[in-house]
């Protein structure tokens, strides 16, 4: 497979659309390998000290969003004055899985999604051209950083389990820029689940978190309220409301075992692995949680979800550039 240029544009499939400010640092050429792309993209991301990702275990393992998600959207959408179907962005869509748990909760809505990594969004595509809802996606590849999107153009803008990879500062300001006056910005994530029932379970997991696969130079991300602060006590944001949903799932051994390594500190752990070592780790860690687990054919766990809506407050600057140094300054005061 090869990345077209036709008009800047890079086509993989009609969902799947690559910008040529992505490609402008790799001169001219007119076609890409996809696996060279792979390789410079996974080498940048590494270099910048980001996530890394297994898009097979995220597409099989990882869970889709409760309806609960996204509670009171579609209403204040609409008291805003926006009108159906809602034209949305979710920034850091990964596999699709956010954007099609908003589609299956009934929102009727246009959707855009984006990512950083072009095999997260390769493996979206098979899921969605599974689904109902694949006339109402777009995906597109780019950073929150430096969205491909004109400035108020979006409703709402989505980010489930992925703002903490982000530069909270720039991704914010794109945010911002992106949105219409009175649009909507969510974030959601939840925790990597603990068993409800199970406390040994949950210690060994920790333990092989923080001692076995834990990345070198990872620092501890903060809880949830502060990753968001750069929203929080912000005079172009109003905060609409925050909550946290019930998200209890019920995982069988192999579950767990997939769910584990779908974790970017786990694929980092294996990816200093020789093959074979990297089977073994995979075999003795499904033994391992069976037989922590082998009176038990499923347990049920806790994946502490949360989100918070924030509303954009149009700034009252008299000309854009004004406009733009306001909202830095209230950036560079967090």
């Amino acid at each position: 497979m090869v990345f077209n240029l036709k008009n800047n544009e890079y086509h993989l499939k009609p969902n799947l659309l690559i910008t040529d400010e992505h490609l402008k640092i790799y001169g001219s050429s007119q076609y890409l390998n996809s696996l060279d792309w792979e390789l410079i993209f996974s080498y940048t991301r590494h270099m910048q000290g980001q996530g890394v990702f297994d898009p097979n275990f995220y597409i099989e393992f990882r869970p889709f969003y409760p309806a609960s998600t996204f509670a009171g959207l579609q209403d204040r959408l609409t008291q805003a004055g926006f009108s159906t179907p809602f034209q949305i962005a979710d920034i850091g869509c990964g596999t699709a899985h956010s954007i099609l748990s908003l589609l299956n909760s009934r929102i009727p809505a246009n959707i855009t999604g984006i990512d950083p990594d072009p095999s997260m969004l390769l493996t979206a595509e098979k899921l969605i051209q599974d689904s109902s809802h694949k006339n109402n996606i777009q995906l597109q590849l780019g950073s929150a950083e430096s969205l491909n999107m004109i400035d108020a153009c979006m409703d709402a803008v989505l980010i489930g389990s992925a703002f903490h990879w982000m530069n909270a500062q720039s991704s914010a300001l794109e945010f911002y820029r992106v949105l219409k006056p009175r649009g909507l910005l969510r974030v959601f994530e939840y925790q990597f689940p603990k068993s409800i029932s199970h406390p040994a379970l949950n210690n060994w997991i920790k333990q092989q978190f923080n001692e076995k696969w834990k990345a070198p130079g990872q620092t501890p991300r903060g809880t949830f309220k502060k990753v968001t602060q750069v929203f929080r006590n912000n005079p172009h944001w109003k905060l609409t409301e925050e909550n946290q949903p019930q998200m209890i799932l019920a995982l069988t051994p192999d579950q767990l075992t997939g769910l584990i390594l779908s974790q970017s500190r786990v694929y980092h752990y294996e990816s200093q692995l020789e093959d074979h070592e990297k089977l073994e780790f995979r075999s003795q860690l499904r033994l391992t949680i069976s037989q922590i687990m082998k009176d038990f054919l499923q347990l049920e766990f806790d994946f502490k979800l949360t989100w918070v809506e924030f509303q954009k407050v149009s700034a009252r600057a008299s000309s854009a550039d004004s406009t733009s140094n306001s909202i830095l300054r209230s950036y560079s005061l967090e």
